[in-house]
């Protein structure tokens, strides 16, 4: 969830940013409780994880692409366990 005193997080896709703005507005209406809310965001940044890695594993990208991808892939799994994290709390 964004609160006023955050930075808006303009990096990812355009998907991604779509996923998070809907989660917000589910957040401030309360349509889901923070268990499923974070399942919902768990579940995208695993598929994030699974498409970066296929990506890394495909033989024909230049290595300024491979360390984008690298860089993005090691963001997402640090959210995942920030994510795992949170969910231990609950």
């Amino acid at each position: 969830m964004m609160y006023p005193d955050q930075p808006i997080d303009v990096e990812g896709t355009f998907a991604g940013a779509m996923s998070r703005g809907w989660l917000d507005l589910k957040a401030s209406i309360n349509l889901e409780d923070d268990k499923s809310i974070l399942k919902h965001s768990l579940d995208a940044e695993e598929y994030a994880q699974t498409a970066y890695t296929t990506l890394l594993e495909e033989e024909n990208h230049s290595q300024k692409y491979i360390d984008i991808f690298k860089k993005h892939l090691n963001t997402i799994a640090t959210s995942i366990k920030e994510l795992h994290t949170i969910e231990e709390l609950l």
